[in-house]
């Protein structure tokens, strides 16, 4: 199903949402992604680690919270993987050079998945068109072991105070992820996700092929500018996770 559009404001609207289903993060998970978030950006090494980003208060904040929360989509789908006795692999979450992430990768049975972290609100998956080819291949990646292929697409959405807790000690001035307790006890006190669900490499190509884009500079929902052209697909329209349990 494509977003509703009024061509009068050049306006997309979502018509197939799926309400946030609220399940809880355990603390073991919370302090699995802390710790990473942690090592990668304030132990020793980081302008090996990152050598576009600068090395400032700021920088590393913003980074330390954008890690965190793509670490905690990674730990939340290997966990259910786990317990539905799969066997999942993790891989290094990989930083652009503006110091943004949106995605990480992850392999469960062979099968190469792309796991995007969104906020609760967020009822559409995209990926910027420019990245993908006609046939459904990640371009930046065709040189690499995988030949830019992924099998399966997956969406985790972590809650919204989260998200606005995590936008507030953006603009703190005090080194808060060096402590972690202290971290923990600004958290929310029930910091909660879903999955919403996936989509696999076919239907990718049948989003390609019937142009399901979302133009760049248009209007969503109904005031968010669109800054790149990204195809797209409704959470209303994703597969239930545990059909892809059974797939793999």
């Amino acid at each position: 199903m494509k977003l509703y559009y009024k061509n009068r404001s050049n306006s997309y609207f979502v018509s197939n949402p799926k309400t946030f289903e609220n399940k809880a993060i355990s603390e073991d998970i919370v302090s699995e992604a802390y710790y990473y978030a942690y090592h990668m950006i304030y132990a020793a090494g980081f302008e090996q680690r990152f050598p576009d980003i600068p090395n400032n208060h700021y920088s590393k904040l913003s980074l330390f919270c954008n890690i965190f929360q793509v670490k905690l989509s990674e730990v939340l789908i290997y966990s259910a993987f786990v317990k539905s006795n799969r066997t999942p692999e993790m891989t290094a979450i990989k930083v652009k050079s503006q110091g943004i992430i949106e995605f990480c990768d992850m392999v469960c049975e062979g099968q190469n998945i792309k796991i995007k972290t969104g906020v609760e609100s967020e009822d559409i998956f995209t990926l910027e068109q420019s990245k993908w080819n006609k046939d459904g291949f990640f371009i930046p990646g065709l040189k690499e072991d995988t030949k830019g292929l992924y099998d399966y697409f997956l969406m985790v959405r972590l809650s919204k105070d989260l998200s606005e807790f995590l936008q507030t000690i953006r603009k703190m001035n005090i080194d808060l992820p060096s402590d972690e307790q202290l971290f923990k006890k600004m958290l929310p006190k029930k910091i909660t996700y879903d999955i919403p669900g996936f989509f696999s490499q076919s239907k990718l190509k049948q989003l390609i092929n019937k142009d399901y884009v979302l133009p760049k500079d248009a209007l969503i929902n109904p005031d968010r500018i669109v800054e790149s052209d990204k195809y797209y697909l409704q959470t209303g329209n994703l597969r239930e996770f545990s059909e892809l349990i059974s797939e793999l």
